[in-house]
């Protein structure tokens, strides 16, 4: 994938509570750093779908591992037990406190 496939600021259309997302930023910090071990991209099902293969492969050039972890998405899954998750799965993937 080129740099400018990921240079573009992602829209995130919310009416008045729009944002955007710049992936180039990271492309430019990971690929200028020195490697690191692991990451963990965590982000929920629809989101990690159309973008998440994306920013694991800018974490590449930065990280000598890089894992997702999606979880469904609504406001509904913002629990205790959705965080459980992540730490079971950072337990699960080796993370220690070097893992981003």
């Amino acid at each position: 994938m080129a740099t400018s496939d990921l240079a573009a600021p992602l829209s995130i259309a919310l009416g008045a509570r729009s944002y955007p997302i710049h992936f180039g930023e990271w492309e430019a910090r990971a690929s200028s750093e020195t490697p690191r071990g692991l990451a963990l991209v965590v982000s929920n099902d629809v989101v990690g779908a159309l973008y998440g293969a994306k920013l694991a492969q800018v974490l590449h050039g930065g990280h000598a591992r890089v894992e997702r972890l999606d979880l469904p998405d609504g406001e509904t899954f913002k629990t205790w037990e959705s965080v459980q998750l992540i730490l079971d799965r950072l337990l699960a993937i080796g993370a220690d406190r070097k893992a981003t």
